[in-house]
């Protein structure tokens, strides 16, 4: 039987890496909220990729796992193997809650599901239709542009 380390010990450690590296990071969020919106998407695409890099047990400078690792990101979700997707979207989860959320919910983001009463839909539907346009999404931009109008 292999060496298992306790239960207990195996997520106290866990919890006191996941405060060190949240802790680490505080730097590096603190320049991501400063920097220009192409900026932190470079500082993001950046941060998926080392952590790809890392996730897949390359060192960080290995010229194979750069370019796999290149490779594996410029494909389309679908094109991916389930594991590299994996691997992927943890890597966008790791860089948003470092760089971006630490934690915290991002303002403008809600967990809660709203529900509509069947009148409000309707009155929705109702203002939008008074806006004339092609599509619904040119309609929603201008209830929208009418709504940023009124005072609150």
């Amino acid at each position: 039987m292999p060496n298992l380390v306790p239960h207990n010990q195996f997520f106290f450690n866990l919890g006191n890496a996941d405060r060190m590296t949240l802790d680490a990071s505080k730097p590096l969020h603190d320049v991501y909220v400063k920097a220009t919106p192409e900026q932190q998407k470079d500082l993001f695409s950046r941060a998926v990729f080392h952590y790809t890099l890392g996730n897949m047990k390359f060192e960080h400078d290995d010229v194979k796992g750069i370019k796999a690792v290149t490779l594996i990101l410029a494909k389309s979700r679908s094109e991916r193997t389930k594991d590299q997707e994996r691997i992927v979207n943890g890597a966008n989860a790791k860089a948003r809650y470092h760089l971006v959320s630490r934690g915290k919910p991002i303002a403008g983001k809600t967990s809660k599901k709203v529900h509509f009463t069947v009148e409000q839909r309707h009155a929705v539907d109702n203002a939008l239709a008074a806006f004339e346009a092609e599509t619904l999404a040119e309609q929603v931009k201008m209830l929208r542009a009418y709504l940023n109008t009124l005072e609150v």
